[in-house]
């Protein structure tokens, strides 16, 4: 949570300095590593993970939300991921890139290897090779974001 404490610090130290009541604070969320993980903040204007099982968890108390990320088809959900990672492993291939793959539960990223840089033109190649291939993939109607995170 920190990372995203970083990004927010602006808005938290607005929140802090305005005083924001307790019962403000506890209505902010934030879903972080592409939906990963649920952050809420908390009455010391920092922010919490909230438990994705059980009493009180994110995906527990979405369950009956039909278009709820906890009720998505594990299969589609891995049939997009391998989509995307397939494209990306093309990317590499293709531009020669000096990057690997990481794979997350929701999430599929093209990282440069240690002490190397990827040019924003073969990001944004690699993303819209994603984007398009999902988008025409016939059995996958999930909802999607493909962008480039890259400097």
């Amino acid at each position: 949570s920190e990372k995203y404490e970083l990004r927010l610090s602006g808005l938290l130290a607005y929140f802090r300095d305005r005083k924001l009541p307790l019962e403000d604070c506890e209505r902010f969320y934030l879903f972080g590593g592409e939906c990963n993980y649920l952050l809420r903040l908390g009455s010391d204007y920092k922010l919490h993970p909230v438990k994705e099982h059980g009493a009180g968890g994110w995906l527990t108390s979405t369950k009956y939300m039909e278009e709820a990320p906890g009720n998505w088809d594990e299969n589609e959900i891995n049939m997009l991921l391998d989509t995307a990672e397939e494209c990306m492993k093309q990317s590499i291939d293709e531009q020669n890139l000096r990057a690997r793959i990481i794979r997350k539960k929701r999430a599929v990223g093209l990282i440069p290897m240690p002490d190397e840089e990827i040019h924003r033109e073969a990001l944004d190649e690699s993303i819209l090779r994603v984007q398009a291939e999902l988008q025409r993939h016939p059995r996958i109607s999930l909802p999607f974001c493909a962008f480039n995170g890259g400097s």
